[in-house]
């Protein structure tokens, strides 16, 4: 009868709710695996429901991913509305934002690519909005910074709020969202580093294509995964990019997982070799977290392909092989923190977590900023960045001798 109330029947949320449940579970999954790994089974498992049930939610992976993203963004625009006036009010409300919604960022930078172009510039324009937002805010704080400067300096700060997304470290959520908070006000304050120009570095080639053929292939593998995505990219397509047949390519490499296998263990290399040598290089630990900083930029911006490989596709190998790189990674960052943790005894070790955390997502995320790139400064400004977060003392100790 019309106006009589018909009770839900119990446990089953309303269909908006269930649906928000379908693409937070898609999220997760997202951000732990990678996209291309994570099929709709994968989504009604986890909800342990099935996938007829999870098709009325839903049209398709895609239509899950757009969701995943778009809600997210929400979550951030609606931080940013209801933030005080100041600059500092932003930062805090995007830092709980982003502890909120650990997933969004790092699907933002890592699997934005595999949406339709007219569903990506929609995203980017959101994008400009809250970073147009955080520069008018930074604008009436510093307003002798130009233009570029605000540019680097609000994606910087917001680059710095995406540990959670992008480090699986539980951290307490208070905790969290306050030091990264403290972390993105302390580098929208930083002086821009513009009289800091780096010094030219003498390249390094982490494949040499003279050296071997199997040398070569891995190379052109490296810049054809970092462009396409692992997943997009065939033996056929290397094979062609380096004039072989397909056949012969399977002198080198009998899967093409083992290709992916020796770019990521090369990477994973590359980074010891470089965490040796500033060990080696100097006795205080400021001035080796400063090496390390500048390395790790040198590797981003000089050989981007490998760092987007090893950034990006290490989710794509099969357990046993993904387990080398995690512990590699681990140990790698784990280093940095009690480098910071020594430099600044006042950290707690959750502390550390999050200033270390924070500088590797600022060279993550602006390394792979093209338009920035150009910038002559480009280099100097995100090594004082990336440095600026982790906020240790500045120091005069000398390099061993």
């Amino acid at each position: 009868m019309p106006g009589t109330y018909a009770p839900r029947r119990r446990g089953r949320p309303p269909i908006p709710e269930r649906r928000d449940q379908v693409v937070r579970a898609a999220a997760r999954l997202f951000q732990r695996r990678g996209y291309p790994m994570v099929a709709m089974k994968d989504v009604a498992a986890s909800l342990s429901i099935t996938a007829s049930a999870l098709y009325r939610h839903c049209d398709s992976k895609n239509d899950l991913l757009h969701a995943a993203i778009t809600s997210g963004l929400d979550v951030v625009e609606e931080a940013l509305r209801e933030a005080g006036d100041s600059l500092e009010d932003a930062l805090r409300a995007l830092a709980e934002a982003a502890v909120a919604r650990e997933d969004v960022w790092i699907l933002v930078r890592r699997e934005l690519r595999h949406l339709t172009p007219a569903q990506r510039k929609a995203i980017r324009q959101r994008l400009a909005r809250i970073l147009g937002t955080l520069r008018e805010r930074l604008a009436l704080r510093r307003p002798h910074l130009d233009a570029d400067s605000l540019e680097f300096a609000a994606r910087s700060a917001l680059a710095a709020l995406a540990v959670p997304s992008q480090f699986g470290y539980r951290f307490d959520p208070k905790i969290l969202a306050t030091t990264m908070g403290d972390v993105a006000i302390h580098v929208v304050n930083l002086d821009v580093g513009d009289d800091r120009l780096a010094p030219d570095v003498l390249p390094k080639k982490p494949f040499d294509g003279g050296l071997s053929r199997r040398e070569e292939l891995l190379g052109i593998a490296a810049r054809l995964f970092a462009e396409r995505g692992y997943q997009e990219v065939s033996l056929t397509d290397i094979g062609s990019a380096a004039g072989m047949a397909g056949p012969s390519l399977y002198h080198h490499f009998d899967r093409k997982i083992d290709v992916l296998v020796g770019v990521l263990r090369r990477a994973a290399e590359w980074i010891e070799l470089d965490l040796h040598s500033a060990l080696t290089a100097h006795d205080d630990p400021v001035r080796v977290l400063r090496q390390l900083v500048t390395d790790h930029v040198d590797l981003a911006l000089t050989h981007w392909d490998l760092f987007r490989v090893y950034q990006n596709e290490s989710i794509q190998l099969p357990p046993d092989e993904h387990s080398w790189v995690t512990r590699s990674h681990k140990a790698f960052m784990e280093r940095w923190v009690e480098l910071a943790r020594a430099a600044r005894p006042d950290y707690t070790e959750t502390q550390a977590r999050v200033h270390v955390f924070s500088a590797l997502c600022v060279i993550n995320d602006l390394a792979g900023s093209a338009h920035m790139r150009v910038h002559p400064a480009f280099r100097a400004r995100l090594e004082h960045a990336a440095f600026g977060c982790i906020d240790v003392a500045r120091d005069t100790a000398r390099p061993k001798a």
